[in-house]
């Protein structure tokens, strides 16, 4: 591929391309579905957009950042569950392990009723909580997990 034909020299795409990429390695924004927002990449203008954390393609729908931390590559889990076995989850508890910085950037409380004591679930579209990545996250209280 070559830039001949372009309006941009090969040298100042090449800028362009290390600076976005610093940009996006400084971004210590984690998103709900458990992933650093660098990964968050917004196709159109419409919103749709595509969620690439590493080699794994997540199905994120809606991108919101609900925490920050200094070690985005310790947040680069699947969802398989609510809890333990949702990327968030396991990515506070690598980063942990290691010592890095997590800190909440969004109030703790349940999306459902307002509740405290919260873990991340998948949910379908319906609000049904399921045991996979969806593209739907919240924030669920331990009452709004067990009740309908």
């Amino acid at each position: 591929m070559s830039f001949q034909g372009l309006d941009i020299s090969e040298e100042q795409a090449f800028k362009d391309y290390i600076n976005i990429k610093r940009a996006n390695n400084r971004d210590g924004r984690i998103c709900i579905c458990g992933h650093g927002m660098g990964f968050h990449t917004f196709i159109d203008a419409r919103g749709i957009h595509k969620c690439n954390a590493q080699k794994q393609s997540c199905p994120c729908k809606s991108p919101r950042p609900v925490l920050l931390t200094n070690n985005v590559k310790s947040f680069l889990h699947k969802t398989i569950g609510s809890g333990g076995l949702h990327a968030l989850t396991q990515g506070i508890a690598s980063a942990v392990k290691g010592k890095y910085l997590v800190e909440w950037t969004v109030e703790l409380k349940c999306d459902r009723c307002g509740n405290e004591n919260v873990v991340p679930c998948p949910v379908s579209q319906n609000g049904r909580i399921v045991n996979e990545a969806t593209g739907f996250d919240v924030l669920l209280c331990r009452d709004c997990r067990v009740s309908p």
